[in-house]
């Protein structure tokens, strides 16, 4: 009772310091950056729609958060129109056809995976965004692209997250702003580079950055760098729209991201289980949730490890993963006062990280709601800059394992259906996701690499479980274990006899201050409220 109380405690003083949800009446946005908000919501305003809004905050995104995301990159949007059957949309890069299963074994460059040329897999976001706007945007893709376009010809001020992740990086600051030190927060910067690309990408509907000038521009700064991507393989990349899954959590019905994304399959499976237990009585952030929390997780995510991979490659189960007889044997495993070693829920496999992401959540006026999740892997991706079109070039192909079947440093063993191969597309972590309930909806997603999972996890089961505002429940404190490796990562901010009882049940902690930012709506016809997360500095915009 005394946790729970303490518990409890914490939460009012966390909702007394959160600031309210912001309010639109007809449509919002909620992303990592104030800017990236406000160039989706002057879309809404001018009469376009959710994918419109999504698509164009995104590209301001990669003008202004290019540590994360921009058209160098990939990501999955999920859509759910008002009425009518979801889309997920996914524009994940893929590696290059002259890509081998052995390419960072024998890579005589130690870090080949995350740094220069060989990192960086066939650049899709411009490409997919562009062909997500054709199959469902309202405006011109001209008009979407130009509040983006303006932020890099103008200028803008850097914000909190950029100056944070720019801060040691002279050469990029060089190479991004013609800068011989990196800005500090509130500096204005231009990308007027990137804006001309930008504009192209408008004017080409999006073929400038597959079969023209920027195609050709891109592929000289990857092989430069000592990359493998041709013209061939920019211009044989194409998105695919893939069955979502579908989920139910307490009344409400759900969709999100199937594989190659993991989160949504691993999202599902925990509030499967969850939903056998009456958390709300628990109380939010007591020990005993967190603990059925953290247990739900751990079988998750060793299910993920195992068998997770690209669908057009291996055969994932899916249905087998989220289906009554798995919810139940997990239930099953669980104790509720101890947890056990890692080889009680899987053998060990290596899942990867990844940092350099950013998710947009829309909902319009009219009910559709989309979920956008960009990345370009990890901070600044492979940190090669292309100086003709502005764009920084991901690092993708360090989602892939570079060793199935050997272990790795730590004894984690890559698994083989995320092995490198030509045309793959490696693992994610993103889980845009929409769930309603009646007139009632929750559009929700993480950066943040596997702490994406559990963030949004925590924020969905704060509203559902536990009645806070959108605002409330992406700001309050929150835990990750992803099993290997075995530690229950801890946000700062739980209460000390809260994490003595964690370690009574046999948890490794680790406290830490979470870097992952979840960005959420939660909205009905007439009032949309939006939230962003504190931990990266972003803001939400709505129209009124």
């Amino acid at each position: 009772m005394r946790v729970i109380l303490l518990s409890v405690l914490l939460l009012v003083a966390l909702l007394a310091a959160a600031s309210p949800p912001e309010l639109g009446r007809k449509g919002m946005v909620a992303a990592d950056e104030a800017q990236c908000s406000a160039a989706g919501a002057e879309l809404l305003a001018r009469g376009g729609n959710a994918v419109d809004a999504a698509v164009g905050t995104a590209l301001a995104c990669g003008v202004t958060q290019p540590s994360a995301s921009g058209l160098g990159g990939g990501g999955f949007a999920l859509v759910q129109p008002a009425g009518g059957e979801p889309l997920a949309f996914d524009f994940r890069e893929v590696a290059p056809a002259a890509a081998t299963r052995t390419m960072f074994i024998e890579a005589a460059q130690k870090d080949a995976s995350t740094l220069g040329g060989l990192a960086v897999a066939v650049p899709a976001e411009g490409p997919g965004l562009a062909a997500l706007h054709k199959r469902l945007g309202r405006l011109p893709l001209s008009a979407v692209v130009e509040p983006a376009a303006r932020l890099a010809e103008q200028g803008f001020a850097t914000g909190f997250h950029l100056a944070r992740s720019i801060a040691k990086e002279d050469a990029l600051a060089q190479a991004l702003f013609g800068l011989p030190r990196p800005p500090l927060r509130g500096d204005r910067v231009r990308r007027p580079a990137l804006a001309r690309t930008l504009r192209q990408m408008g004017k080409s509907g999006g073929a400038s950055l597959q079969t023209g000038e920027g195609a050709t521009a891109l592929v000289a700064a990857i092989q430069k760098a000592g990359g493998v991507v041709t013209k061939a393989d920019l211009a044989a990349w194409t998105p695919r729209e893939r069955p979502a899954v579908r989920f139910s959590y307490r009344g409400w019905q759900g969709v999100t991201f199937p594989p190659p994304s993991s989160g949504g399959v691993v999202l599902a499976q925990i509030l499967g289980v969850l939903e056998g237990y009456d958390l709300a009585a628990l109380g939010h952030n007591s020990a005993d949730a967190l603990h059925l929390m953290a247990e739900a997780m751990k079988h998750a995510y060793a299910d993920r490890a195992r068998l997770m991979g690209d669908p057009d490659r291996v055969a994932v189960p899916v249905a087998a993963l989220l289906s009554p007889a798995r919810v139940a044997a997990v239930r099953a495993a669980i104790v509720p006062g101890r947890t056990f070693p890692p080889d009680r829920y899987g053998a060990p496999v290596d899942i990867g990280k990844d940092a350099g992401t950013q998710h947009i959540s829309v909902l319009d006026a009219e009910g559709m709601a989309v979920g956008l999740t960009t990345t370009v892997n990890t901070a600044f991706g492979s940190k090669v800059v292309d100086p003709v079109t502005g764009i920084v070039l991901n690092n993708q192909m360090d989602d892939f394992v570079a060793r199935p079947g050997e272990p790795n440093a730590f004894g984690l063993v890559g698994s083989e259906a995320n092995a490198v191969a030509p045309g793959a597309r490696p693992l994610s972590s993103m889980s845009p996701t929409v769930l309603r309930k009646g007139d009632r909806t929750l559009v929700v997603g993480a950066s943040g690499g596997p702490f994406i999972i559990s963030s949004t996890l925590s924020a969905i089961v704060n509203v559902i479980d536990f009645g806070m505002d959108p605002q409330a429940a992406v700001s309050a404190p929150r835990i990750h274990h992803q099993w290997s490796p075995n530690s229950l990562v801890v946000d700062e901010g739980i209460p000390e006899d809260v994490l003595r009882a964690l370690r009574t049940r046999g948890h490794e902690l680790k406290v830490m201050p979470f870097f992952s930012a979840v960005q959420m709506i939660d909205g009905a016809p007439g009032a949309q409220l939006g939230a962003s997360d504190p931990r990266k500095g972003g803001l939400p915009a709505g129209v009124r």
